[in-house]
């Protein structure tokens, strides 16, 4: 049985009394999924987007994630505390700089945030990278200028 306070227990994991899991990857899939950079966004695909059961980047690739890579996911939303992001910071107007929006719904809890990084809180930006680069390398996407 899964408990405890972290994303991955709140996650509506489907596994037996012993937790071990059918193999089903919905047991990690988000209800609504909507994360895109725009403006000065790093290279590779930038807009994701889960609907209908199906994960498609900008590219207009459809991504089938596994069970592994949804539960790095919700690490990552963890680690950035995802769920505290401002729902809107600076304005949308503004040129110059990397502008987001994210929409994630999962059991009981939802995020809608969006802006500027122009005006953000410090740190801010990394978090948004942090995600970018977790929803890439779900699309099979890697940097090669990076080092990780």
């Amino acid at each position: 049985m899964v408990s405890g306070n972290n994303i991955l227990d709140r996650a509506n994991i489907i596994g037996d009394a012993g937790g071990h899991f059918s193999g089903v990857a919905t047991s990690y899939e988000p209800k609504r999924l909507l994360f895109s950079l725009k403006g000065l966004s790093p290279s590779g695909p930038n807009d994701f987007i889960w609907e209908n059961g199906l994960f498609i980047c900008d590219w207009g690739k459809v991504i089938t994630p596994s069970m592994g890579q949804w539960q790095d996911f919700w690490r990552v939303c963890e680690t950035t505390n995802v769920w505290s992001w401002p729902q809107l910071s600076s304005s949308t107007s503004l040129k110059g700089g990397v502008h987001w929006d994210l929409q994630l719904e999962t059991g009981d809890r939802w995020i809608a945030s969006k802006g500027q990084t122009m005006n953000a809180p410090n740190g801010f930006h990394q978090k948004l990278i942090l995600l970018n680069r977790t929803l890439q390398s779900m699309a099979g996407w890697h940097n090669p200028y990076t080092s990780d």
